[in-house]
């Protein structure tokens, strides 16, 4: 393989920056990245996780416009979208993912319903996508059967959206990367 796809993660002294990036890398640099993505994953809650996920899709999704809150109004539910496509992306990062499950359930369904009152004569909605940082423990049942809820009752695309590790069919890290 020529190139792999890489969530490549820059360091400098005052910050962390993402980037979207295409690299010949080693084995060892592959692991160097996945254990620093998965640091950095660990490390997210709340807005921290927020802003690694809006800098990441920056870069890795044309057209991605993050929403800035605003007063008491706040981002009207949505943390992010694409306009031309309908893409609208809800970020929920709490401390334990798995003491929060109800909470994330009443997040996706309360945050979908705000999100269709404000957004959806802007860009009609298509596609709802509940980020929520399950630190790598993978899909909650119960919150995967709240958005195929939502996605029957309004017939969107929705799913969750989720920072995780590819590897080959070999076990063979190939990158870090974000799961759509």
């Amino acid at each position: 393989m020529t190139g792999r796809l890489l969530l490549a993660l820059h360091f400098n002294s005052d910050s962390f920056n993402s980037i979207m990036n295409v690299q010949k890398l080693t084995r060892e640099e592959l692991h160097y990245a996945d254990v620093i993505f998965k640091l950095r994953i660990h490390e997210c809650n709340g807005q921290a996780y927020e802003d690694l996920f809006v800098s990441v899709f920056e870069k890795r999704r044309p057209g991605f416009k993050p929403v800035k809150p605003h007063g008491q109004a706040g981002d009207r539910k949505n943390d992010g979208y694409v306009q031309e496509t309908g893409s609208y992306f809800q970020v929920y990062a709490p401390e334990d993912a798995s003491q929060k499950i109800t909470e994330a359930i009443t997040k996706a369904k309360n945050d979908f319903a705000g999100l269709k009152a404000f957004w959806d004569s802007i860009s009609p909605i298509k596609e709802y996508r509940f980020v929520f940082n399950d630190k790598f423990k993978g899909p909650y049942p119960e919150v995967e059967k709240a958005l195929v809820d939502i996605r029957k009752a309004h017939q969107l695309s929705v799913s969750e959206c989720l920072f995780v590790t590819i590897k080959s069919s070999r076990g063979e890290l190939l990158c870090s990367s974000i799961v759509l």
